[in-house]
């Protein structure tokens, strides 16, 4: 629990998440990626955010 952010949930190692995008793939997908960095300690960092391009290839499927 961080005094300023609260409880928190806290995930060691890498995080994999699946989303299904519908539709034709001719362009990018763009995602909005929210996650914080924590110190066993206690100590948390103020929360981030980044966008996250998944371009498609010439098929239409995502490039991982």
């Amino acid at each position: 629990e961080d005094a300023y952010f609260g409880p928190s949930e806290v995930y060691y190692g890498s995080v994999e998440i699946a989303a299904a995008v519908h539709g034709p793939r001719t362009r990018a997908v763009y995602a909005r990626v929210r996650y914080q960095g924590c110190a066993d300690a206690g100590l948390c960092y103020p929360p981030q955010t980044r966008r996250v391009a998944f371009p498609a290839n010439g098929d239409g499927r995502a490039v991982p």
